[in-house]
């Protein structure tokens, strides 16, 4: 109190303090003091006058407020997330937690950030986009979410994910709550694990390339073999006084078959084989599966395997990446034909069947093997799990990620009367089976 004295000593002069009282029962007590200095006109004298309130709840209201604030923004810190509260147009109630602004790289002593501010952070690629999204769900109420890149200060490039809700104010403003999450990491990460998908994928290619590898130097050398007969019939042919030109020429258009012949089969053995990135795209199913097949009948025939398919025409188009739905029938073909392998040669039948059902084609590759064991039947998809001494257990690990990333599924289900059958199943291009 004396000091409050001494600072208001000044007529007039008000000064504003708190201080803690103790009560009869022993409880402290915090008083906001106001006091102002007074001069009485008759005798000069100078004299305080002061008022107290109690604001011990006050204060305590706005310490635990404080609090929780501090753990709100530690906990939005720690996960990355920040929250806002904007209004359009906008007003001086506008929010942005300090996250947001760390996210967007907004400097601390920036006091006002603005929706246009933040706007200059979008990546130019993403801008449009997102403005036109925003504009077309103002018009309405409901929570919606996006994702974009963000570039910040020092040209970095981050991703970020947000979830808001868009209300109507009484005055008829759009008011938007919403957060804001740094999800470049997940990103990132999911990036580096499709990477690392395709090159397992790649290894898993080439693997079953190098199983395949005697049935392939089978399947072109009879094309190469049949080449050499035709040509040395050529000869023969021109060789004699008499020969007949049509007949020399019916032994070069064999050559000219044969060599096709040779050249579709290496020509499949290169898209399997090739390492280059492949983009989803319409597809003729029919076509997929018939090269798929063609990998596999040289390796059947060495088997004695038989190997059949049934398509109900017309087949619509799928949208999938060619290559490794190719890659995901030529694993559940040779799966089938190792599957009976062990089978008299009368029993040897693998069969790829092709079925439009509702919006989806579903390809099922069944056998006449043993089936698959009881106990292996819960965890066939998972990594490293196996029935062959010589397996990976990789392959149907990577079919089914192949599938789920079309948008489809492969499942398995005993066949009948024995066997093993797998159904891939993929949505239609368009989602119809029109």
């Amino acid at each position: 109190l004396v000091a409050a004295a001494d600072r208001g000593a000044a007529v007039g002069t008000e000064t504003r303090f708190e201080y803690r009282l103790r009560s009869a029962s022993g409880a402290d007590r915090l008083i906001d003091w106001r006091c102002i200095t007074v001069q009485d006109p008759a005798s000069g004298g100078i004299s305080l006058l002061c008022s107290g309130d109690d604001v011990t709840e006050r204060r305590a209201a706005e310490l635990a407020v404080h609090q929780l604030q501090q753990l709100l923004d530690q906990a939005q810190a720690i996960a990355h997330i920040g929250n806002y509260v904007v209004t359009h147009p906008e007003s001086d109630s506008d929010y942005w937690s300090p996250e947001v602004r760390r996210i967007f790289g907004i400097d601390p002593a920036v006091e006002r950030v603005t929706t246009a501010l933040l706007t200059t952070r979008v990546h130019p690629e993403d801008l449009a986009d997102l403005h036109r999204a925003f504009v077309q769900r103002a018009a309405t109420e409901g929570i919606f979410e996006s994702d974009y890149r963000i570039v910040l200060p020092d040209r970095s490039v981050r991703a970020v994910h947000t979830k808001y809700q868009i209300e109507r104010t009484d005055d008829d403003r759009v008011r938007v709550l919403g957060t804001v999450m740094d999800v470049t990491d997940s990103v990132r990460s999911a990036e580096e694990a499709r990477l690392a998908h395709q090159r397992m994928a790649r290894v898993s290619n080439l693997a079953t390339m190098g199983e395949m590898a005697a049935g392939f130097a089978h399947e072109v050398n009879q094309p190469l073999a049949a080449i050499a007969n035709f040509a040395q019939a050529a000869g023969r042919l021109l060789a004699r006084d008499d020969h007949d030109p049509q007949e020399v020429r019916d032994a070069l258009g064999q050559i000219a078959n044969q060599a096709l012949r040779a050249g579709e089969i290496i020509r499949r053995m290169r898209g399997l084989v090739k390492n280059q990135p492949s983009e989803p795209e319409p597809a003729d199913l029919e076509q997929l599966i018939e090269d798929a097949l063609g990998l596999c009948t040289s390796d059947a025939r060495l088997r004695d395997i038989r190997l059949r398919h049934k398509v109900e025409p017309p087949l619509p188009k799928v949208c999938v990446d060619r290559i490794q739905i190719q890659q995901v029938l030529l694993n559940l073909i040779r799966n089938a034909m190792d599957a009976v392998r062990s089978e008299p040669a009368e029993s040897r039948d693998v069969l790829v069947r092709v079925t439009v059902a509702g919006g989806d084609c579903c390809i099922d590759v069944c056998d006449s093997g043993p089936g698959v064991p009881a106990e292996l039947v819960g965890q066939m998809f998972d990594p490293f799990v196996t029935t062959k001494p010589d397996g990976t257990g990789l392959g149907l690990a990577i079919s089914r990620s192949i599938a789920k990333a079309h948008r489809g599924t492969l499942e398995y289900r005993p066949n009948e009367p024995r066997g093993a059958c797998f159904r891939l199943r993929l949505p239609l291009e368009n989602g119809s089976s029109s």
